[in-house]
């Protein structure tokens, strides 16, 4: 009568992560050649454990169901059968699935194995025939948790320190009640044939020899196996003290008016003494608003990837309030600004300015609706009026703060409170988080910024901060395009000529002037924005805008720090000197 083969049995070492694992694991690997006539060994060391890892890890992120997660157990139940030996161990301490603080393809591991019940179920259920026993090493709480803060710091994953890290996760190292959790899953899962083997990290490696470690014996070793091996494990892995990294140097963008290129102001301040902290690329310029910021930002391609923006804009913005632009486009282009930094993962931090005649106004607008839209998208702001009462411990006299109306004095020690706080602010600074109301308008549309039609022969307007292409607008510009244009930025001066603009669907525009303020200390040409969809006007682009000089028939339309004088500057050319760079324009997906 043929006998039936000897029925096979299975250790599952479950770990857990920085329990030992490591030294082993490298132990059944160093004398894999001496065991491999008792047991079959599945190892992390050698890689051999990984498909089944990676399964559960896949189980774990919500990639794969449990379903599919039981065909692949079942496939390493089928392979086992055919071993020839009769013990077969499999030790990875990535089965229960991944350590807390771990981050893999966009998935953060929030909680101790929160799965691990479920895999340990299916496990048990694949593996019923074997009489399974599952091992796992239970470590003193804190020591573990160290240690967890440890690798996953080193490894990329966190970059809190280790209190910083419990309080974000607030972890309950409770391994009586986890214990008791995998116990059932083993029980039900084999219907009794499995069992669980908790032990104690402190107490197995505190064991003069491996012979007598409770997982060494749960495989079974011969005693003249052993005598053949290394009696003590090697510490592998380790976790050494930690040492902080050095703070990185993070990038980020400056989108500012006259405070924010000034000699001596806030953002020299920062490329000066924070140098070690922060890569400046400073896109300011005086007399603009968002508008020109959002023709800064994105027509520069090679803008760092996730680079913090820095919106310096508020004193600019209230001029251009004051002067005429209405409150509504003005907030719509912050608001447009707020939602590239959205799509572009892209942390703001608003420097919030204020002109010295503003400081004492109860009647003012512009600054509670522009609170008011940051917070809508949980963005802090830096309010520098609400420093200059801490640095004047109290009553504060606005002209020993303020240049001139409109520019803060650098011999003060404002400027580098001001880069101080914006240091604080970009470290922990985080993108703007979507408001669902706001995201049913803006998730339809583009922004796009487009240039006159390539075949347009340009010129070059040069300034202190910029050098950019346009197309004078002698040779009437026509840009292409479709969608609701917002803005175009144009080269001026005080010769800038009145100008129509024409859609693609025949509508034309009243004329508007281009011209502005010229003599002596004004630069005779500067780099504007002139806004064109607006609450009282929508402009339809139906394919292109054509820009076209007139001599208008009545006063043209004068937007804010714009003008018409008569006689215009003689210098540069009204019709070569002035032109057409860019427009803004927002244009349905798809």
């Amino acid at each position: 009568m043929e006998q039936s083969p000897a029925k096979k049995r299975l250790v599952v070492h479950l770990g857990y992560h920085k329990t030992g694992s490591s030294s082993l694991q490298r132990w059944l690997l160093d004398h894999s050649e001496q065991l491999s006539e008792h047991m079959a060994c599945y190892n992390l060391a050698d890689g051999s454990s990984n498909p089944l890892k990676f399964a559960a890890h896949s189980l774990t992120m919500g990639l794969i169901g449990p379903a599919k997660f039981r065909e692949r157990a079942d496939e390493w139940a089928a392979a086992f059968r055919d071993v020839p030996q009769s013990v077969i161990c499999v030790t990875d301490e990535g089965l229960p699935g991944l350590p807390l603080g771990s981050l893999t393809q966009h998935y953060r591991e929030t909680g101790i194995y929160p799965r691990a019940p479920e895999i340990v179920r299916i496990m048990a259920e694949a593996f019923a025939e074997f009489d399974p026993v599952f091992v796992v090493f239970e470590r003193e709480a804190e020591p573990w948790l160290k240690s967890v803060h440890n690798q996953m710091f080193k490894q990329g994953c966190l970059s809190e320190d280790y209190w910083s890290f419990i309080d974000k996760y607030s972890p309950d190292v409770n391994w009586p009640a986890f214990r008791a959790r995998l116990e059932e899953a083993v029980e039900a899962g084999s219907d009794g044939s499995g069992r669980l083997v908790a032990c104690s990290f402190e107490e197995e490696f505190a064991k003069p020899a491996v012979a007598e470690m409770t997982l060494f014996k749960e495989l079974g070793v011969p005693l003249d196996i052993l005598a053949r091996c290394r009696p003590q494990l090697t510490h592998v892995n380790a976790s050494m003290p930690l040492e902080a990294r050095p703070p990185e140097r993070l990038p980020a963008m400056v989108l500012g008016g006259p405070n924010s290129i000034l000699a001596g102001g806030w953002v020299n301040l920062l490329r000066r003494n924070f140098d070690s902290l922060i890569d400046i690329t400073n896109l300011s310029l005086g007399a603009s608003t968002t508008a020109m910021g959002l023709y800064r930002l994105l027509s520069w391609a090679k803008r760092p990837p996730e680079a913090a923006v820095f919106w310096e804009y508020g004193i600019n913005e209230y001029n251009h309030h004051s002067d005429g632009q209405s409150l509504e486009s003005l907030l719509y282009h912050v608001e447009w600004l707020i939602q590239v930094c959205i799509r572009e993962r892209r942390p703001l931090v608003p420097v919030l300015m204020r002109n010295c005649a503003q400081l004492n106004l109860m009647d003012d607008p512009y600054i509670p609706s522009l609170k008011r839209l940051f917070a809508t998208y949980q963005v802090p702001v830096l309010d520098v009026q609400q420093l200059l009462p801490v640095l004047a411990r109290g009553q504060y006299k606005p002209a020993e703060w303020y240049s001139e109306n409109s520019r803060y004095r650098v011999d003060t020690e404002l400027p580098i409170r001001i880069a101080e706080h914006v240091m604080v602010l970009h470290r922990q600074a985080r993108p703007p988080v979507q408001n669902p109301e706001r995201a049913r308008h803006f998730d339809p549309l583009n922004l796009h910024v487009t240039i006159p039609n390539d075949n347009a022969p340009s010129a070059t307007f040069k300034g202190n901060q910029i050098a950019v292409s346009y197309e004078p607008f002698g040779l009437t510009p026509r840009v292409s395009g479709s969608g609701r244009a917002l803005a175009a930025i144009i080269v001026t001066s005080g010769s800038g000529p009145a100008i129509e603009i024409e859609t693609g669907a025949g509508e034309v525009l009243p004329p508007v002037s281009t011209q502005i303020a010229f003599g002596e200390g004004i630069p005779p040409r500067q780099l504007r924005q002139l806004v064109l969809s607006s609450d009282t006007r929508e402009i339809d682009m139906q394919g292109e805008l054509i820009f076209r000089t007139v001599e208008p028939e009545t006063w043209p339309e004068t937007q804010s720090l714009f003008c018409w004088q008569m006689p215009a500057a003689e210098e540069p050319d009204a019709l070569e000197g002035n032109g057409l760079v860019a427009v803004i324009y927002e244009q349905p997906r798809g």
